[in-house]
């Protein structure tokens, strides 16, 4: 019974979480929206850091001379199914992504075009 309650508990933390890290935001909001990419990143305005403090760490990044040319972003939960993943196993519950339904990516990219450190360009694919 013990071994049942710690595996709940360890699970309950990642899961609060999930939403969060699906929509690549807090309170759910999907950062991932044309509503919310028009309101918060702003050609010649929104900076490298702001870019940054909105949607964190690039899943891929490109240098240019003078600074990030261009970062890409996906709203994967990835890191989430990992870490399910691991606490599962280590309890012997099987994988993440088939109990809990998660999908390693939702087909969207997101590239941002920096230039002298402030976006330039931002567009959204759908695979």
């Amino acid at each position: 019974m013990t071994r049942r309650m710690l595996a709940a508990l360890l699970l309950s933390i990642p899961l609060a979480a999930c939403q969060t890290l699906q929509g690549g935001g807090t309170g759910g909001e999907d950062k991932f929206t044309a509503t919310y990419m028009q309101t918060h990143l702003k050609p010649g305005v929104t900076t490298v850091e702001q870019v940054r403090q909105l949607y964190g760490k690039p899943d891929t990044t490109q240098e240019g001379p003078r600074g990030p040319s261009m970062w890409t972003y996906s709203p994967s939960n990835k890191a989430t199914s990992d870490l399910l993943s691991s606490a599962m196993g280590a309890f012997g519950l099987g994988a993440a992504s088939s109990i809990t339904g998660a999908t390693q990516e939702d087909g969207r990219r997101l590239y941002i075009h920096f230039e002298n450190h402030k976006v330039s360009d931002y567009s959204l694919s759908h695979h």
